[in-house]
């Protein structure tokens, strides 16, 4: 089951496009997940609807669909919880793990899943208002949209960090 979030009262839609930048919408998808090996990640991708419908008895840790917010842009919002504004002192998502020509699975930096994990609310808030002003990489998404989707992504993030799992991230065009 997908971990939804609300913006602005309503639900959040499994495979919702976010608008990002100037406000057109993307049609990647990206969903973010916890497993506990790369092996099983790399699964995910025969999975046809990805990790939010796993096939009948498959377990599978949180699910987060997040349309068009992509691994570059997680980095981004570490960077700017970091308070670097940079993303130099960050890696750029762990190798593709599994690919076809439509939809792949990338494993985020450990760095990015224990900031995101270990960060009080207030420090989560603090990296939304950054992630979403000016040059940030989320500039156009609402800020209540914004926290919605990092109190999501810390959730998730700390669920694989207590069970010493990956933060992976599901892509299909």
């Amino acid at each position: 089951m997908c971990c939804g979030f609300r913006a602005g009262g309503r639900p959040v839609r499994l495979r919702e496009v976010v608008p990002v930048g100037d406000g057109v919408g993307v049609s990647m998808l990206h969903e973010y997940f916890v497993v506990g090996s790369d092996e099983e990640a790399a699964a995910v991708l025969e999975w046809p609807a990805g990790p939010s419908a796993p096939p009948v008895g498959t377990e599978i840790g949180g699910v987060l669909s997040l349309g068009g917010i992509d691994p570059s842009m997680v980095i981004g919002l570490a960077s700017r919880m970091d308070g670097t504004d940079s993303e130099d002192g960050f890696a750029e998502p762990d190798d593709v793990i599994a690919f076809s020509d439509e939809r792949w699975v990338m494993k985020l930096p450990a760095v990015v899943k224990h900031m995101l994990g270990q960060a009080s609310v207030a420090e989560l808030d603090a990296g939304a208002d950054a992630w979403t002003s000016g040059d940030g990489s989320a500039s156009g998404i609402d800020p209540g949209t914004a926290r919605g989707v990092v109190e999501q992504l810390a959730g998730l993030a700390r669920q694989a960090t207590q069970q010493s799992h990956g933060l992976y991230c599901w892509v299909s065009l």
